[in-house]
């Protein structure tokens, strides 16, 4: 009997860590429900190289890039307002669900639901939801 109980618990502890460890390889930026916040969440901390190293297309980020460091973007984001009209665009976004395309690798957030002079439009590249304007 005493063999059962240790078998059992060792079975519970093995499904406990495999639940944890698949848990802590998921990334938030494989699901709009979580990479949304987490773009809230780096703007309101004022981590602009985070949130542009992680949400900005990676080839719109180079092609970005070589016209000015990462670091005068940033200031030009911060200081054109860029920033908290991304904000509230996200805010906003969060609060309603997206058109996607037909294999929802592309969700449209309407611009009179964002407030931004243009739809906002987040992408998914190889599972990670990016910024595409």
């Amino acid at each position: 009997m005493k063999q059962l109980y240790l078998f059992t618990f060792m079975i519970f502890v093995s499904i406990t860590a495999c639940k944890t460890t698949q848990k802590a390889k998921q990334n938030v930026r494989t699901e709009l429900e979580t990479a949304i916040p987490d773009m809230i969440k780096m703007i309101e901390s004022e981590e602009y190289t985070a949130l542009f190293n992680t949400y900005v297309k990676p080839e719109d980020l180079e092609h970005m890039t070589q016209k000015e460091s990462l670091d005068e973007l940033i200031k030009n984001f911060v200081e054109n307002g860029k920033s908290e009209k991304l904000l509230k665009a996200l805010k906003a976004a969060q609060k309603v669900s997206p058109m996607y395309n037909e294999i929802k690798t592309e969700a449209i957030y309407k611009k009179e639901i964002t407030g931004l002079k243009r739809d906002l439009i987040l992408t998914k590249i190889n599972g990670f939801w990016y910024i595409a304007n």
